[in-house]
């Protein structure tokens, strides 16, 4: 079992039996520390990672529970003997989906291929599915990075998002509790084209964010958002962006509205782009406003999460240069910053946030990572916050 120390920061006022804290795992490495994070119903927190398991062909799924005051209830490693590994975590707020590489269990061989695991409340696996290879052509998680939802539960199915290396393509997959496939949508493009997040409505439509290359050549990305039906037909598009690099990294839905975050391309000062937030419309995709957030001269700004609270607001995790990340509250009705929390620990400590997740009493439940200079090592941290 991992070791975690716990920082208690005090107690909520008002809400009952809450208490705010920071957990860091004393691990020496995490391959992808703290990328999965979901909360179920009695505000467990799970976290997920790829775990370095002695070598670098025998990585593990990592997944634990901490209970609501940060107390670490169990901690997991699941797959086979191939490198594994996890990206994304969700929950039908009782039992939790981890989501990611499967390459030692069921059938055969060592391909890269899409896994997803079932682990009820007290750790025990229900079930451990892989497809890739053997049924559907090299279904490769490739580009598994911190951004974006690519693991939702939804109207009582798991939907998750995958990019198809072999045709850089990327493919929805449904699938029942029992982990029945229900239906595969592939999305393709004339050129190179990845998908960074998915939301699923109340009526099965579907909400799919990410870049597409603007020619086949060159290194200039236009940022995506399209609408299916359940079916998959195609309901809308939106595309922004010019010269150079744009993407949207992850999406919400809230009311009759999306919210969207990633990336545009900048064209003053010496940063190559900056965070965008957008405000679109869930019936024909129309902007109602954008917003580019802390631009620098000094690097880069990049949305990678966004949630919304029960009031409608909206938290997001942005990275910033000097490995700082920052969490940003927003006001939905015009994308104005309500604050921001910028959290760095020096440039021994870099710090590196990927989820952000709101439980029932709208707390803030963050995960990511810090990694130290001398010697380079990854630690898991996970945040409870007013």
């Amino acid at each position: 079992m991992v070791n975690y120390k716990k920082i208690m920061l005090g107690s909520a006022s008002g809400i009952p039996d809450q208490t705010y804290w920071i957990v860091a795992s004393t691990e020496p490495e995490y391959h992808t520390g703290g990328i999965g994070m979901a909360v179920d119903s009695s505000q467990n927190i799970y976290t997920s990672a790829t775990f370095y398991a002695g070598s670098s062909t025998s990585n593990d799924v990592y997944v634990q529970q901490h209970d609501v005051d940060g107390t670490l209830q169990w901690s997991k490693s699941y797959g086979g003997t191939y490198a594994d590994g996890s990206t994304q975590t969700s929950t039908d707020g009782t039992d939790v989906y981890a989501y990611g590489n499967l390459r030692g269990v069921g059938n055969s061989g060592s391909a890269t291929e899409q896994g997803l695991v079932k682990i009820n409340a007290s750790g025990a696996s229900q079930f451990q599915k892989k497809y890739g290879t053997n049924y559907l052509n090299s279904l490769a998680p490739a580009g598994l990075n911190t951004s974006g939802k690519r693991n939702i539960f939804a109207n009582s199915n798991i939907y998750t998002l995958t990019t198809i290396d072999t045709d850089a393509s990327s493919m929805v997959v449904k699938y029942n509790t029992s982990g029945t496939r229900q239906f595969m949508y592939k999305i393709t493009a004339n050129y190179d084209l990845r998908a960074s997040a998915l939301q699923v409505d109340s009526s099965g439509n579907m909400y799919i964010c990410g870049r597409i290359k603007d020619t086949s050549s060159g290194t200039d990305y236009n940022g995506y958002l399209i609408k299916t039906n359940s079916s998959g037909v195609v309901q809308w598009t939106h595309q922004h962006g010019g010269t150079g690099y744009d993407e949207l990294a992850d999406l919400v839905l809230s009311g009759s509205d999306i919210y969207a975050i990633g990336r545009t391309a900048t064209t003053g000062g010496s940063a190559s782009y900056v965070c965008r937030v957008m405000k679109l419309a869930q019936s024909n995709g129309a902007v109602s406003w954008q917003k580019e957030l802390y631009a620098t001269n000094s690097g880069g700004t990049y949305g990678s999460h966004i949630d919304v609270d029960s009031a409608g607001a909206l938290y997001c995790v942005i990275y910033e240069p000097s490995y700082q990340s920052l969490i940003v509250k927003l006001d939905p009705s015009n994308g104005n910053t309500t604050w921001a929390r910028r959290i760095r620990d020096g440039q021994s400590e870099r710090k590196f946030f990927h989820r952000i997740v709101l439980d029932k009493y709208n707390n803030m439940c963050i995960s990511g990572f810090s990694l130290s200079l001398n010697p380079t090592t990854r630690h898991e941290l996970i945040f409870k916050l007013p």
